[in-house]
């Protein structure tokens, strides 16, 4: 990708409201139509003189020294030339050094979100996985000091508790014993596959676009706005059309006789 100098002012305008989703494009058309009023040479760049002419137009300075100063601040490549995307960091007040960030921030957001969701659904797997242990391991110390007490049983009371056992060793007990096995293999594979969806989120929401995939964005949301413009031009062009026609038929019926009837 060009560098932002080397880059049209329309294309600057581009990748500023790529950066910067609450910019307006009417906003920030107003703009660009200022700027190139006095782009007096044509080559993308106000001449230090002729950004002071922006400055004092916009008001925002009131001295010549006041100027200068601000100038020297917008200008960030100190080559004494103002581009539009300097200026545009000036208008709306964005960092110059962030906006060269290629990083979609609406799109951070959004990964980040689903990363902190998938986060909390993986906490709550671990947490379920270890309640469902920790309440399999107080079943089963139950379960021994029962099997303590029984074995110290004799007469009626020894033999109701071998049958109750007998019962317990039966299909039931190994259907139970199946069905633990299944649910703790299905809260393993539902915590691997959170773990992975957290992964992927937050490595989406680090992720910075290349400057090639940076410039495809810009050059579609430019023709994409050329477009709208053009449309937007060729009806503003024939309303005016229809207006002078009618005007001169009106005129026409008004005088066609030779004079006002």
């Amino acid at each position: 990708m060009a560098t932002f100098n080397s880059m049209s002012p329309e294309d600057q305008r581009e990748l500023f409201l790529w950066k910067w989703k609450d910019v307006s494009r009417q906003d920030i058309n107003n703009e660009l139509r200022e700027f190139k009023k006095l782009d007096l040479n044509k080559t993308g760049e106000l001449e230090e003189n002729h950004a002071m002419m922006l400055l004092e137009r916009r008001g925002d300075t009131k001295t010549a020294l006041e100027m200068r100063e601000t100038f020297a601040r917008i200008d960030v490549n100190n080559n004494h030339k103002l581009s539009f995307l300097e200026w545009c960091c000036y208008v709306y007040d964005k960092d110059f050094a962030e906006t060269n960030n290629f990083v979609d921030a609406e799109a951070r957001e959004a990964a980040m979100a689903e990363a902190q969701a998938a986060g909390e659904a993986a906490r709550a797997l671990e947490e379920a996985a270890a309640k469902a242990k920790a309440d399999e391991e107080e079943a089963a110390r139950k379960r021994a000091e029962e099997l303590e007490r029984e074995s110290k049983m004799t007469g009626v009371a020894g033999m109701s508790a071998f049958f109750k056992r007998q019962i317990e060793s039966s299909g039931d007990t190994t259907k139970s014993n199946e069905q633990r096995i299944k649910e703790e293999a299905a809260r393993r594979k539902a915590l691997r596959e959170a773990k992975k969806k957290e992964k992927e989120a937050l490595d989406a929401a680090s992720k910075t676009k290349t400057a090639e995939e940076v410039e495809a964005e810009l050059q579609e949301a430019r023709r994409r706005a050329e477009s709208t413009e053009g449309r937007e031009a060729a009806a503003k062009a024939a309303e005016e059309k229809a207006r002078r026609a009618a005007k001169k038929a009106e005129l026409n019926a008004k005088w066609g006789g030779g004079g006002p009837k």
